[in-house]
Order: structure tokens, then C-alpha cells, then sequence
């Protein structure tokens, strides 16, 4: 049964998708905090929902806890997430936390895996050659 925007259940809570669908919706007014309780609610009901992970995993990185975010991508992906969009931010997560390799290595299975262009990367092109000239000179 309908109620409103939102299902009901039986017990009148909401359903992981209804969580879902706040959880983007805060995401998309920039209140990553909101959203982040939304989507641990979905992923509470439903630990399969890649969606909720990855986009979690967006509210981890937003929140500054890179970490936990690079786990949420990962989790994601796992779970069949598009490849592309978890590849992109692993690799620019993992550039924020300095592990400029793993930023490469990520970047490199986004550009075997799929058609991208330098303009849908997350990275600026000052990042782009920050991370050029550190892996240089780690080789």
C-alpha cells in the first residue's frame, strides 16, 4: 500500500528504498549528513543495495572520512555498482589520501575497462599533474 511519496509497511516504517530515495535527496541538497542516515537505514534493511553503499561512500568522501569511503566504493562495486563511477572516485579518494600508486593503478583499470574522458574524471588538471610528477618519481 501507498502513502503519500513513501510505501508503508505493515508496521509503518519506512523501506530501504524509501531511504534510498531520502538519502539522494539529501545527497543532492548537499546535506551529506541526512543523506548518510538514509542510506546506513537502506543498507540496515538491505546490506545487498550496492546503490545506498556507493553513494554512501560519496557521503564518506564529502564528510572527509576517505577511508571509509574507499571501503563503500569497493563494497559497491562487489556488489556490481558501475565499474566506471566507483573507479573514479577510488582513484581520486585514494589520490586525497596520498597513495598516489593506488590513485594510478585505479586510473589505469578505468581507462582499460571503459570509454572516459579526461573531462569526466573527478581529478582538475592541477591534481592530474601533481599526481604525474609524484609517480614519476616514485618509479
Amino acid at each position: 500500500m501507498k502513502s503519500g511519496f513513501f510505501e508503508k509497511g505493515s508496521s509503518d516504517e519506512m523501506n530501504a528504498s524509501n531511504h534510498l530515495a531520502l538519502g539522494r535527496i539529501y545527497s543532492s541538497t548537499h546535506r551529506y549528513d541526512l543523506a548518510f542516515e538514509h542510506f546506513s537505514a537502506a543498507l540496515d534493511l538491505d546490506s545487498s543495495l550496492s546503490e545506498a553503499l556507493y553513494y554512501r561512500g560519496i557521503c564518506y568522501w564529502r564528510m572527509g572520512d576517505f577511508q571509509l569511503a574507499l571501503t563503500d566504493f569497493m563494497l559497491a562495486a562487489d556488489l556490481g555498482w558501475n565499474l566506471k563511477d566507483v573507479r573514479n572516485f577510488t582513484s581520486y579518494v585514494r589520490f586525497k589520501m596520498g597513495d598516489y600508486l593506488g590513485a594510478i593503478a585505479d586510473l589505469d583499470q578505468l581507462f582499460e575497462s571503459s570509454s572516459i574522458s579526461l573531462r569526466e574524471l573527478l581529478f582538475t588538471k592541477k591534481e592530474l599533474d601533481i599526481l604525474k610528477n609524484n609517480t614519476s618519481r616514485i618509479h
